[in-house]
C-alpha cells in the first residue's frame, strides 16, 4: 500500500511558510506552493494535504473555504490563521465550511509536520503523488508544473526540454523504480488509444530522446532486450 507524501501550501509569502516548508522538505514531504486557491490546478495535483493560509481568502473567507474545499478533489485541507484574532466563533464557522482542521501561525512545526502526516495517512492508497523523487535524490518531478529538475555537480537545474511522451515516460520510469516496463505496458500506457498504430520502435525512439536529455542520470534508464526498460538506481553504464 503506498501513502500519498505531498504537501500543498497555499498562502501569500511569508517567512512562516518558507520555514515551514524547508521543515516538511527536510522530513521527506514534497512540498509545492501557491500564492493563492484560484493558481491551484487542483485536477492535475495528485493526492496530498494542502494548508492554506486564512489571510489570502479575503473578507469572505467562510465561502472561500466553502468552495475550495470542494474543490480540492479529497485533498484535507488545514486552515492556517491568527487564533486569537478569529476567535472560537471563527474557527467553529471555518470548519464548518469545510476546513478539516485549523491550525495557529505559532503551532510548532513538529505539531503541523505531525498533523500533516496525520491527514496523509487517511488518504485512499492507489493515488498518484503530486511529485516523484528518484530513490538516489537526483531527479524530482512535479505533475502540476510538468517540472522536472535535475541536481547536477551539487546544483538543482531545470529540465525544461522534455516533449509531453518523453515526460510521460519519465514519470513512469520514477512511478516503477527498479521494475520491468515493457514496450507494450508502455505504449499503451503512454499513447493509449493511439497504441495500436505504433510500434516498439516509437518507445525506443522516445527513450533514447529521454536518456539523451538526462545526460549522465539517463545512464540509470537500462534497456531490457526483448522486454522493454527498467530504471536503476545504481551507478552503471546504461545497457
Amino acid at each position: 500500500m503506498r501513502t500519498a507524501v505531498n504537501v500543498f501550501i497555499i498562502a501569500p509569502k511569508k517567512l512562516f511558510w518558507e520555514v515551514l516548508a524547508r521543515a516538511f522538505e527536510e522530513n521527506g514531504l514534497p512540498v509545492t506552493m501557491f500564492c493563492s486557491p484560484e493558481a491551484v490546478p487542483w485536477p492535475a495535483l495528485g493526492a496530498g494535504v494542502a494548508f492554506l493560509d486564512a489571510d489570502c481568502l479575503g473578507a469572505a473567507r467562510i465561502c472561500a473555504i466553502a468552495e475550495l474545499t470542494s474543490c480540492a478533489r479529497g485533498a484535507p485541507v488545514l486552515v492556517a490563521c491568527d487564533g486569537e484574532r478569529t476567535g472560537n466563533a471563527g474557527i467553529a464557522a471555518m470548519l464548518l465550511a469545510g476546513a478539516d482542521d485549523v491550525v495557529f501561525y505559532n503551532t510548532d512545526k513538529a505539531v503541523l509536520l505531525a498533523k500533516a502526516r496525520a491527514h496523509l495517512r487517511r488518504l485512499p492508497a492507489g493515488a498518484p503523488a503530486a511529485q516523484l523523487r528518484s530513490r538516489d535524490g537526483e531527479i524530482r518531478l512535479c505533475r502540476a508544473s510538468r517540472g522536472v529538475k535535475l541536481r547536477r555537480r551539487g546544483r538543482v537545474v531545470e529540465l525544461d526540454t522534455l516533449t509531453p511522451r518523453e515526460f510521460d515516460l519519465l514519470v513512469l520510469l520514477l512511478e516503477k523504480q527498479e521494475q520491468a516496463l515493457s514496450r507494450f505496458d508502455l505504449l499503451e500506457t503512454i499513447w493509449g488509444d493511439k497504441a495500436g498504430r505504433m510500434n516498439s520502435e516509437t518507445v525506443d525512439r522516445h527513450m533514447e530522446s529521454l536518456r539523451r536529455k538526462l545526460g549522465s542520470w539517463g545512464k540509470k534508464i537500462k534497456t531490457l532486450y526483448g522486454v522493454g526498460y527498467v530504471l536503476k538506481n545504481g551507478a552503471g553504464t546504461r545497457g
